[in-house]
Formats: C-alpha cells, structure tokens, sequence
C-alpha cells in the first residue's frame, strides 16, 4: 500500500490551505500585515503589505523585524514556525484539523501581542 496515494496528496493540500488560511485571517485580523503565499502543499509568510515578486523586496519585507517578534511569540505558545523569514512552511499528514486549529490561535494569540506593540 502507498501511504503517498491521491488521497493523502488532496488531503496534504486540504491541509496546506486551511493552514494559510487560518493564518491569514490570525494575523491580519490582528493587525498585522501579512501575505501567505501557497504553491500546493508550501506556504510563504511574509509579514508585509504586500507578496515579494523579487529578492529585494524579500529582503525589505525580512529586514522589517516582525517576523522575528512573531516567531519568538509563537515559540512561547508551542509553535514552531522556520527561524527565518525566507523559510517556507512545511505542513505534513501528521498536521491534524486540532494541530491546525491550536496553531491559528496561537497565531492569533502572538499577533494581537506584537500588533499592540507596534
């Protein structure tokens, strides 16, 4: 049996989206500017008003000190996002609806903290 079928494909792109999502609607809906790019199963976060279409916007984007404030205010609530803001997000079959579900509002949680804080 291939664990790798369709179905465990759909359901990592499910996931992937419900993902982005969630966090979109976390840290926006908290003030905080964010674009969450997705390619299938990847996701992007870059905390900035708009997507990056090129390395130096990439680069103003990650220079801005946000994420680094997000990650650590995840970090604090159990969540481990990449270190750097030009890392991608990795979602896996392992990510449950209740794993996603806990991370949005950690994610919320963290971006209500940093937003009151700018």
């Amino acid at each position: 049996m291939d664990l790798l079928d369709g179905q465990a494909y759909q359901r990592l792109e499910a996931t992937a989206a419900g993902l982005a999502k969630g966090l979109d609607d976390a840290l926006t809906g908290a003030g905080l500017d964010a674009v969450l790019p997705r390619a299938g199963s990847l996701l992007g976060l870059f905390l900035g008003d708009r997507e990056p279409t090129c390395f130096d916007e990439v680069k103003v984007i990650a220079e801005n000190g946000l994420y680094p404030k997000v990650f650590h205010a995840l970090l604090e609530r159990g969540v481990a996002l990449a270190p750097g803001p030009y890392e991608v997000i990795f979602p896996s079959l392992a990510h449950t609806d209740e794993i996603v579900d806990v991370t949005i509002e950690a994610a919320a949680q963290a971006a209500a903290v940093e937003a009151a804080n700018l």
